[in-house]
């Protein structure tokens, strides 16, 4: 076990350690990560780990938590604190349930979790998912030391400067002897002028060599003599520069600016360097002092180096490394979401059955009815705020459409009026003429119904909100501030009311998951958070304009789409739409959630055959098989999508083996991103899915709309 196998023709992926006791889950996972062409090193211990490959440097390590003798907490200690291994993605493998064992994960700096069971496409789409982003930050790492690399030749270059200075000031110096001695020694002496010449040459020839650009400056901070180089800094030429004031030259000041490097060197007869900006440009200004022989300052040699690249270069790579920072925090509050999302939906479908089932039959009057009512809308309000963090981590399901956004905004007005109470007037300002747009129209929902709740806590008393829409073409931007705006066709919607305002302070974090400024109790910080996700996730855009005391408006843009809206005929309100005897085969490995939809489904008229998992509803299938085409016809299938041994979609595909046209859908409390990887989706044709939790009309419905189609 010393060497890992190799798949030969196959090209190397990367390196991975595996470490796993179970030798079925090893052999299972060395087996799926070689055949997609990774290299991989198992090891069946951490100890063994450590002994066998004290030097081995993978791109990735896969590590069980719970092993015999040294755990995967206490082998990542080891390989965190080792400066070979420290910065190597690691992904644990863990129970489902095991929410302690997440938040030890996160807090050893692991980068993902899978959790079993899973499967192989899981476990290589996470494996690829961590490869990528270590690429990206090995790429990022390459060029912080590009940059590194770049800020020691600018330091070269800087020592350079300093040497030609120091060569500069010898020149004058030498010059300056040599025309006084030529002076002295003028009578009698036919060269004396030619070799006054040569020596003022050879000075000017260096003072014009360099290509920053050097003043020579009085003690009165006025300029004596100039370069060719301080054209392209100030747009003079030399002679215009001479006698003009360096600070009114430079900075267009009647005085020096603070911490004026020429003043600074001037009071302490010693080098003195800044950065300034002037205009679009950045500027390195150095000044050093001309002394006489009693040490007294005579004059400044001022040298300004246009150091504008090396400040770009700077900018990009903290923005870069700012982005970088802000999707790891991102990708970590989506994987706590989706984590507990699939928990929480199964307890809440639980307790949202058990409901209904109890509110059956029940009088009106009765005082356990209201209490039971309570109980159903506190579940139905906690799957809201499932599904809301869901979106807000963008592994929500949704099913965009082509809509017309007045048609979908004069149904909502109602609703929003509702919202936010009838002392706060509400008006629709709709554009004739409107492109259609492509959106869910349940998240243009939570958009209008989060913008009006923030409106309505920022006006006090009496006030306004207006919703307007418009077709927009934008241009490409002009502006840093603008870039994420991609130039074309757009509709926008924009919301504005006549509350409070805000800060630019407040402005820059209302988007970060969690900021509020509301009282505690008051709200969750999601709302906005939420919005914003929603606008990313339809190729959108969001500005916000306010001002304290001056309101608020938010304007979003979603892009035009070149077909016509799709019609959405209201479905009539009624009663819940009940069963006729049909058979109905439901699969479900949660076993309380498997009994209340078992009786949910018989109180809804229709035959049950309940099975706990994968196998058992086979067996069911066969055995029902048997009885005849009349009897042992089932009408539909009702799966979970994720379970042991079998997912949903095998499941169906197994059982249209005994009858072909068998209809099914889906149910389930995972997360899109989970679902999608199982081949489920919302919004692909003929796959049909309802998410946990349900409510018995929900379910009603859905059974009615597959058996009557």
């Amino acid at each position: 076990m010393g060497e890992s196998r190799r798949m030969t023709g196959t090209r190397n992926q990367g390196t991975i350690l595996v470490v796993e006791d179970d030798p079925q889950s090893l052999a299972f996972l060395n087996r799926t990560l070689e055949t997609e062409g990774f290299e991989v090193f198992p090891a069946c211990s951490g100890e063994y780990a450590l002994e066998e490959w004290p030097d081995l440097r993978p791109k990735l390590i896969l590590l069980d938590v719970h092993m015999k003798g040294m755990d995967g907490f206490e082998l990542c200690r080891q390989l965190k604190a080792n400066v070979k291994t420290q910065f190597i993605p690691l992904i644990f493998i863990l129970g489902l349930t095991e929410l302690k064992d997440h938040v030890e994960g996160l807090n050893l700096e692991a980068v993902d979790f899978l959790i079993e069971p899973f499967q192989a496409a899981e476990l290589l789409a996470r494996v690829r998912k961590q490869l990528a982003l270590r690429k990206s930050h090995v790429a990022l790492e390459n060029q912080a030391a590009e940059l590194r690399g770049a800020n020691e030749r600018l330091k070269d270059e800087i020592a350079r400067r300093t040497s030609v200075e120091a060569e500069l000031r010898k020149s004058i110096e030498n010059a300056d002897f040599t025309r006084q001695a030529m002076l002295s020694a003028l009578e009698g002496r036919e060269n004396t002028s030619k070799s006054l010449q040569d020596a003022q040459q050879q000075w000017q020839t260096t003072f014009e060599s360099v290509n920053d650009a050097i003043m020579i400056l009085g003690t009165d901070m006025r300029i004596l003599r100039a370069n060719k180089a301080s054209e392209k800094i100030t747009g003079l030429k030399p002679e215009q520069l001479v006698s003009r004031l360096c600070y009114e030259v430079l900075h267009g000041k009647l005085c020096p600016i603070p911490n004026c490097p020429v003043v600074l060197s001037a009071k302490s007869l010693h080098r003195e360097t800044r950065q300034i900006p002037l205009g679009e440009k950045w500027l390195e200004v150095t000044a050093d002092p001309m002394l006489d022989e009693s040490s007294q300052c005579v004059g400044m040699v001022h040298i300004i180096s246009d150091v504008t690249e090396q400040k770009m270069a700077e900018k990009e790579r903290e923005k870069l490394q700012a982005q970088l920072l802000q999707a790891q925090k991102m990708e970590s509050v989506g994987r706590l979401a989706g984590g507990v999302a699939h928990d929480f939906n199964n307890i809440l479908g639980i307790i949202i059955g058990q409901s209904e089932l109890a509110l059956m039959g029940l009088d009106e009057k009765m005082p356990v009815v209201e209490s039971l009512k309570e109980i159903l809308r506190a579940a139905q309000r906690s799957g809201d705020l499932v599904r809301q963090l869901m979106t807000f981590a963008r592994k929500q399901n949704v099913t965009p459409r082509v809509i017309d956004l007045n048609k979908t905004l004069s149904v909502s007005l109602k609703m929003l009026q509702r919202l936010i109470g009838e002392d706060i007037e509400l008006s629709c300002v709709p554009s004739e003429g409107l492109w259609p747009v492509k959106i869910d129209p349940t998240q243009l929902d939570q958009i209008l119904a989060n913008l009006s709740v923030n409106a309505r806590d920022a006006i006090a008393g009496v006030g306004r909100l207006t919703i307007e829409t418009r077709n927009i073409s934008v241009a490409k931007p002009n502006s840093e501030e603008y870039s994420y705006i991609v130039p074309g066709e757009y509709v926008q919607l924009s919301v504005a009311d006549d509350g409070c305002g805000m800060t630019n302070e407040i402005i820059q974090k209302i988007f970060e998951p969690f900021f509020t400024t509301k009282e505690p109790g008051k709200g969750t910080g999601l709302g906005l958070a939420i919005v914003y996700g929603i606008v990313k996730q339809n190729n959108g855009f969001i500005n916000v304009f306010s001002k304290p005391s001056m309101g608020t408006t938010f304007k979003i843009c979603f892009p035009r789409f070149s077909q016509p809206p799709s019609e959405n005929k209201p479905v009539p309100p009624g009663r819940i739409k009940m069963g006729s005897g049909e058979t109905i085969l439901l699969v479900e490995d949660e076993a309380e959630m498997l009994n209340v939809t078992k009786t949910i489904l018989e109180r809804l008229g229709y035959r049950v055959l309940a099975a706990p998992g994968p196998i058992e509803a086979l067996l069911l299938m066969r055995e029902n098989a048997g009885k005849g085409e009349m009897v042992g016809r089932v009408d539909l299938v009702i799966s979970d999508v994720i379970m042991p041994k079998m997912n949903g979609l095998e499941l169906v595909e197994q059982l249209r083996k005994f009858q072909s046209e068998l209809k099914a859908f889906y149910v389930s409390g995972f997360t899109a991103d989970v679902l999608s990887n199982r081949g489920v989706s919302a919004s692909e044709e003929g796959v049909f899915f309802l998410q946990k939790p349900f409510s018995m009309a929900a379910l009603a419905s859905k059974i009615r709309e597959i058996l009557e189609k």
